[in-house]
């Protein structure tokens, strides 16, 4: 941070006497409560003082102490307070069982762990769930299941990935249920009140769409920016869950 502000004091044409007040007055900013939390405490030293520099030792990298912001810390809080709530839409076990079944009829046996994990996203009623396994493990096929037990019991499902050609895939594994980007979703939902944005044109018909009855399959949601998560859903607050890798 040092660096950085000394490079931008530079280039602000100050005064020679002038940089090290501005230095330090930037650095007191970045790194007050209001736009800067510390992930932890940094470790106490006991050098003597020719080996400090502005209070640090000479012998702390860069990376030892991390920050966080305000606006991340309520963006998580959001989402641990979401994943709490289980009082979203549940499918029934019938539709569950009966999907399952036409999985194996039609050659696609789900392991005990796959069928354990459709049964848990279809009937839990979580507001925003997780699906966590490693990869080639089955969660693909899983939310394929997933997916047509929700339909079947008459709700909707829409998809979302971190790519327009990862949504397509995506789309492809949930049946052809309409899938787009996460960006594309926010951005929506920014301008759903926007005059400009007609339903025809710039925000997608299933946007609009999105209701009580929908499951939202947000595929590598490791990859989203955690501000992206909280504050963006529709009024009915549509569940989400997430077949991720990690």
């Amino acid at each position: 941070m040092r660096a950085e502000a000394e490079r931008l004091a530079r280039a602000a044409e100050l005064g020679l006497e002038q940089v090290d007040q501005a230095v330090e007055r930037v650095i007191a900013a970045v790194l007050s409560p209001s736009q800067s939390l510390p992930l932890g405490a940094a470790e106490p030293v006991s050098e003597p003082a020719v080996l400090r520099h502005h209070g640090s030792s000479m012998y702390a990298s860069a990376a030892m102490q991390l920050y966080t912001s305000p606006q991340v810390v309520a963006a998580e809080r959001a989402l641990i307070s979401v994943a709490h709530r289980r009082d979203g839409r549940r499918a029934s076990s019938e539709a569950v069982e009966l999907a399952i079944l036409e999985s194996a009829a039609n050659g696609v046996e789900l392991n005990p762990g796959q069928t354990a994990l459709v049964r848990e996203l279809a009937t839990s009623g979580a507001r925003l769930q997780l699906a966590l396994a490693p990869a080639g493990t089955g969660k693909t096929t899983a939310m394929a299941v997933l997916a047509r037990a929700w339909t079947e019991d008459g709700g909707t499902v829409v998809g979302l990935a971190p790519s327009a050609a990862a949504a397509a895939v995506l789309g492809a594994e949930l049946g052809g249920a309409p899938t787009d980007t996460l960006a594309k979703l926010i951005w929506s939902l920014d301008h759903l009140d926007d005059p400009a944005c007609s339903p025809a044109a710039l925000v997608p018909g299933w946007v609009r769409q999105i209701g009580p009855d929908t499951l939202v399959v947000l595929d590598e949601a490791g990859m989203a920016g955690t501000p992206s998560w909280p504050g963006r859903s529709s009024s009915s607050s549509p569940k989400g869950q997430r077949p991720a890798d990690r």
